[in-house]
C-alpha cells in the first residue's frame, strides 16, 4: 500500500486484528510524545478515510490532554511476528466508540512499510 488518503480493505483488516497502536503528537510546548493505546482485537477499525479507536491515553500520560481535543497525530501499528506495519497520519477528534471514550482519526496519509 503506497501513501494514500484512504485505507484499503486489506489495511482495514490488518488494523482490526491488532491489540495496540502507538499514537504520537505534539504538545502545546512543542515537545513530541508518543503513547500506547491498547484494547481487545477489534478496538481499532478503519473505513475509507477514517480510523476509530476505542481507547484513550492513561491518566498522567503526556498526550492525554492533547488527544482530548482535535490534534494532528501519527499512528503506527506493528505486528512484530510477521514484521508488518502501517503508518497513518491525520487529524484526531475525541469521540465515543462502542461506549468508550476514544478517537476518530481522519486520514491524510496511510502507508504500509515493507518488512525489511
Amino acid at each position: 500500500m503506497g501513501a494514500r488518503p484512504v485505507i484499503p480493505q486489506v489495511g482495514a483488516q490488518f488494523l482490526a486484528a491488532q491489540p495496540w497502536v502507538v499514537a504520537g503528537s505534539r504538545r502545546p510546548d512543542g515537545t513530541v510524545w508518543c503513547t500506547l493505546l491498547t484494547g481487545p482485537v477489534g478496538f481499532m477499525r478503519a473505513s475509507g478515510s477514517e480510523v476509530t479507536i476505542a481507547a484513550q491515553a492513561q491518566l498522567g500520560d503526556p498526550l492525554r490532554d492533547v488527544l482530548e481535543q482535535d490534534a494532528l497525530v501519527g499512528l503506527l501499528v506493528i505486528e512484530p511476528a510477521r514484521r508488518r506495519r502501517v503508518r497513518i497520519n491525520g487529524r484526531s477528534h475525541p469521540t465515543v466508540v462502542d461506549g468508550i471514550d476514544g478517537l476518530r482519526v481522519d486520514v491524510d496519509e496511510a502507508l504500509s512499510n515493507c518488512p525489511r
